[in-house]
């Protein structure tokens, strides 16, 4: 794994569900998470992929914050999954229905570093809609 990888993931990019409820992983997003790695719910009914030591220390974190509905909801989902030959993620039923995703139609993958999100992409696109220059502003200043 390159230096880089080992930082994290980070970029965006829409993938194809095929019909049979797989997508596929970018060779730059693969180097970071390897063949095998760990499927989550994620908050806004999308889904995380994390690398399986990053996996760790989030579900240690998860843990020591006490926090049992985290636990439950996001720790209780983490599904191991392995790409196939073609690297392709075959999505887990549960994420499926959690994120809504359908077969034939599109996600949009993104890169946060310690986990990389997965959202149908319309509920993306929405979600976006929130960045406005108010709240892009307020969030600056928790920068400082």
């Amino acid at each position: 794994m390159t230096d880089e990888a080992k930082r994290g993931w980070r970029g965006e990019y829409p993938v194809a569900v095929d019909s049979k409820w797989r997508i596929g992983i970018k060779p730059a997003l693969k180097e970071f998470l390897g063949n095998e790695f760990i499927v989550c719910r994620g908050p806004d009914n999308c889904m995380y992929l994390f690398e399986p030591n990053e996996w760790e220390i989030f579900y240690q974190e998860l843990k020591d914050a006490n926090n049992y509905f985290l636990m439950q909801v996001m720790g209780g989902s983490g599904t191991p999954v392995t790409l196939d030959g073609q690297s392709r993620l075959s999505i887990p039923k549960f994420a499926r229905d959690w994120c809504e995703f359908q077969p034939n139609s599109t996600v949009s993958v993104i890169g946060q570093g310690r986990w990389t999100e997965v959202w149908e992409s319309g509920k993306w696109k929405d979600y976006l809609k929130g960045f406005t220059t108010e709240r892009f502003l307020e969030a600056v200043k928790s920068l400082r």
